[in-house]
């Protein structure tokens, strides 16, 4: 209703054969919030890639609804501001045993900062997240069943603390960013 289904062709990764299909808003689509590139295993008829970016007005609903009350007071009481500039977002799948699981996924945003402190002005800040999945091990998985995770709105904040356990840890792998924040350059 608020999106056109495009064919945007077909391409090889590997062994695998791709098609594309680009989700886009409407042309004076208000609630057409974002763009999408999927990928589409043609033999197996999954999903093994998708790239979403917001549009202007994905990005103004995003800024809205983070700023709220306690922003407000921030802003007041450090002196900055912020301004949504972009997000995006690219997930991966592999197939394993014929089922199909998470490989990767990345976040991309990027926000205009205004600080008189810190003599900024609408300043690039850029924030990369990547989780990348090294290993699948399906044997002997218990299901979630603590928590509300299906309906509640945090829906992994009732499994998470701030606890660290290093033994839990100790034999996983841990890549560290090595790109320093942007606003400390």
């Amino acid at each position: 209703r608020y999106y056109n289904h495009e064919y945007g062709g077909v391409i090889q990764d590997g062994q695998r054969t791709l098609v594309i299909i680009d989700i886009k808003p409407k042309k004076k689509s208000r609630k057409g919030l974002a763009t999408m590139r999927l990928f589409i295993d043609e033999e197996a008829s999954a999903i093994v890639r998708y790239e979403c970016d917001l549009t202007e007005e994905g990005v103004r609903m995003v800024e809205r609804k983070d700023k709220g009350f306690g922003s407000a007071v921030a802003s007041v009481i450090y002196g900055f501001s912020l301004s949504y500039h972009s997000f995006a977002v690219r997930y991966s799948y592999q197939e394993y045993n014929g089922k199909w699981y998470l490989q990767s996924g990345r976040r991309h945003f990027e926000i205009l900062v205004d600080s008189r402190k810190r003599k900024m002005d609408n300043t690039l800040w850029k924030s990369d997240m990547l989780l990348q999945i090294t290993s699948i091990d399906t044997a002997n998985q218990e299901p979630i069943t603590e928590g509300d995770i299906g309906d509640s709105r945090d829906r992994f904040a009732s499994l998470t603390t701030d606890e660290y356990d290093e033994d839990f840890w100790e034999n996983y792998n841990v890549v560290k960013t090595v790109v320093p924040d942007s606003l400390m350059q």
